[in-house]
């Protein structure tokens, strides 16, 4: 509660150093368990710009799981109802095709199917801006100078912005115009999912970045809407495009 007003956010508990003190605040803690603190994640999260020391009080509403994979929350977030399709649905992420998994190949033909039938036109300067954005996350890979010395550099990149812009709006226009619905089960679930780097490629677009200077930070819970909705909306694609 920061002057009588609230917000609703997730965080994760992590375990680098940076967030030693944060964790020791949700040790033992349970759901409906309410305590005040002033540290430093959550001055920042509320008052980035200034120097502050706001006590909070912080109630704890859910838990997402993460010591272990709930079968329950896989089968709600994507309505699966028999063991088989439990199955065919987990067999996604475990079949391979050069080096791709079932699921991202799907997911990348149907929205590319749809870009091919309509015409997206992009904002140069919303080009610009993502081909900085890859550019700036390639350059912590041990392989940046290689790429960055292929010819076709500045086109791959190019494409590469405005295949992952497109995506972007093919999924918020899918998922507003046809009123897809984002429960607080399907946030969870959604977080859920990218605890386990394979079953972490259920998910379409990259996760929200969640550190700042090494410690995880709280996500508000608009931010997490938003992007529970482009996956259900990328799920809901999949879902009219191979139906029977």
């Amino acid at each position: 509660i920061f002057n009588q007003q609230h917000a609703s956010a997730w965080i994760k508990i992590g375990n680098e150093e940076p967030d030693i003190t944060t964790q020791k605040l949700f040790v033992n803690k349970k759901i409906n368990d309410t305590f005040t603190t002033n540290e430093s994640c959550f001055q920042n999260y509320f008052c980035e710009t200034s120097n502050n020391n706001y006590t909070y009080e912080i109630s704890i509403q859910d838990i997402a799981p993460t010591s272990y994979f709930s079968v329950e929350l896989f089968k709600q977030y994507f309505k699966i109802k028999t063991q088989k399709d439990l199955h065919n649905k987990l067999i996604e992420v475990f079949s391979f095709h050069n080096d791709i998994s079932q699921r991202r190949l799907t997911a990348f033909e149907a929205l590319g199917l749809i870009m091919k039938k309509n015409q997206i036109i992009l904002p140069d300067n919303a080009i610009a801006k993502q081909k900085k954005e890859i550019i700036q996350e390639m350059q912590f890979k041990p392989d940046f100078m290689v790429y960055k010395a292929d010819p076709n550099f500045e086109i791959n990149i190019t494409e590469l912005a405005k295949k992952q812009l497109t995506d972007n709006v093919i999924a918020e226009f899918i998922g507003y115009q046809d009123n897809l619905n984002v429960t607080h089960e399907d946030i969870k679930a959604f977080l859920h999912l990218t605890q386990r780097a394979r079953i972490k490629d259920f998910l379409y677009f990259p996760f929200i970045k969640t550190q700042n200077n090494g410690q995880e930070m709280p996500i508000d819970q608009e931010t997490l809407h938003h992007a529970c909705l482009k996956e259900k909306a990328v799920n809901h694609i999949i879902h009219h495009l191979t139906k029977k």
